[in-house]
């Protein structure tokens, strides 16, 4: 199996601790009204979208600063799962998020792209009025 690395940059207009809990707390409604996100703040906890369509847990969360999360799909082979890091680093206006997503599978990669991009991405920059590098 043929595997990928997405990477993504933003630049957010609010503070690290602001963004990190936007992340792990997204307010309701976050993201498209037809998809569902389940996130538990704590290492360990399940993260879940549309009912398990994708799944995982937090391996590492660093308040203001680090998430690393495990993640697999219902179609991905059994036992594989991929990594998602999220950094946050402040900036002079705000905070840079420097996204990796290790370990996609190659066929996989626009149905993840499109799941970070309609749960993450575009309801982070309307929050915080950022901007994609």
């Amino acid at each position: 199996m043929k595997l990928r690395l997405l990477r993504d940059l933003f630049r957010l207009d609010a503070p690290p601790a602001v963004v990190y809990d936007a992340l792990l707390r997204p307010p309701a409604p976050w993201g498209l009204a037809r998809r569902t996100l389940r996130i538990y703040p704590r290492p360990g906890g399940p993260v879940q979208v549309d009912g398990g369509d994708f799944s995982g847990w937090n391996l590492v969360l660093e308040p203001g600063a680090r998430i690393v999360q495990a993640w697999t799909a219902r179609g991905w082979p059994q036992d594989h799962y991929s990594i998602a890091r999220f950094d946050l680093v402040s900036a002079v206006r705000g905070t840079n998020l420097v996204f990796s997503h290790y370990g996609v599978p190659a066929d996989e990669c626009d149905r993840v792209r499109t799941m970070w991009s309609e749960l993450y991405w575009e309801p982070l920059r309307g929050a915080f009025d950022g901007s994609a590098r």
